[in-house]
């Protein structure tokens, strides 16, 4: 069985003289450029090849699809043990560095972790005094959306009863805009 048929294209050579010394194209013929290679299709030269191929190809599918899922299921061990191992080599080289000032690997463990563990503390504040100050203008934020909502339910109010609207339609549109 011969998936694929070879052809041969024959070209027309063009004299090109614009340029200096002209130069020869080759270009295909329009019944060639535009030509459709339709060919018949050719039945499965065996249907056993067939399904054994397509079974095996189904068999990887359905095992990339169970490693998906065992992934998701796993998500909580792999990620904190995933989240160790890059602290672990990101923090390797200050621990390697502390060890040469002679500061013993568990307490440069334990050193860094604080650090670490205090620069979390005080981003939190700085983000909690943030977000305090802007919980405080939400009141103020609350009552220019409800102006700005109210204003505009009034105009949805008036095109659903307008006389432009489709007949029939405004008074269903009007009960669902009272309802809101």
């Amino acid at each position: 069985m011969q998936l694929f048929s070879r052809r041969i294209v024959i070209c027309y050579l063009q004299f090109d003289a614009s340029k200096r010394g002209g130069t020869l194209k080759a270009s295909l013929s329009p019944a060639q450029r535009f030509r459709l290679d339709l060919v018949e299709p050719t039945p499965v030269a065996s249907r056993e090849l067939f399904w054994r191929r397509t079974t095996e190809i189904a068999i990887i599918g359905i095992f990339f699809l169970f490693v998906l899922a065992a992934l998701q299921f796993s998500r909580a061990l792999l990620l904190p043990v995933t989240l160790a191992i890059v602290v672990g080599m990101m923090m390797a080289p200050l621990v390697k560095g502390l060890a040469r000032i002679r500061i013993s690997p568990w307490i440069a463990s334990l050193l860094l972790v604080s650090v670490f563990f205090v620069a979390l503390c005080i981003l939190i504040v700085v983000v909690s005094g943030l977000v305090s100050e802007w919980v405080a203008k939400n009141s103020e934020m609350g009552q220019r959306f409800a102006t700005s909502f109210s204003s505009s339910s009034g105009r949805w109010r008036r095109y659903a009863t307008s006389k432009a609207d489709f007949p029939g339609r405004s008074a269903s549109i009007l009960a669902r805009s009272n309802s809101m």
